[in-house]
């Protein structure tokens, strides 16, 4: 069983997988755009998942690595034949407000700083979730 923080690590992870399979495999005439907007969220997840991995490694908080990545990959792997743009935005909406929940649910456990931390994440979804209705 994973702790939340490793629940939230994996979300991240499972978004960033998701986000560079979006970014892939998106077509139609808004492909230039939805590619560029994919494109740029991959790595804002991957730097969020690493600064979490790097955190709970900093404060000596188990961590089981390969459990979190392979629960990320198999819950990444969701509708692996959906191409349709508005349901992937969908998809990752719904991730990102599950992020804040999660963070909400973690922030009053968190030593001062990593709570600064998981703000900033959380404060950063918002601005992708606002970005993403505006797509739907």
């Amino acid at each position: 069983m994973l702790s939340t923080m490793e629940n939230l690590i994996t979300q991240f992870r499972a978004l960033q997988f998701l986000a560079h399979r979006v970014h892939n495999k998106v077509k139609g005439p808004t492909f230039g755009e939805d590619h560029e907007f994919f494109g740029e969220l991959y790595p804002a997840y991957e730097t969020a998942y690493d600064s979490l991995v790097e955190r709970m490694i900093g404060l000596e908080k188990p961590l089981n690595i390969d459990k979190v990545n392979k629960a990320a990959a198999e819950m990444s792997s969701v509708a692996p034949n959906l191409t349709d743009r508005t349901s992937f935005l969908k998809i990752l909406l719904k991730g990102e407000e599950d992020l804040c929940s999660m963070i909400a649910k973690e922030n009053p456990k968190a030593t001062l700083g990593t709570q600064n931390l998981l703000q900033q994440l959380c404060d950063d979804s918002e601005a992708r979730q606002y970005q993403i209705k505006q797509r739907l």
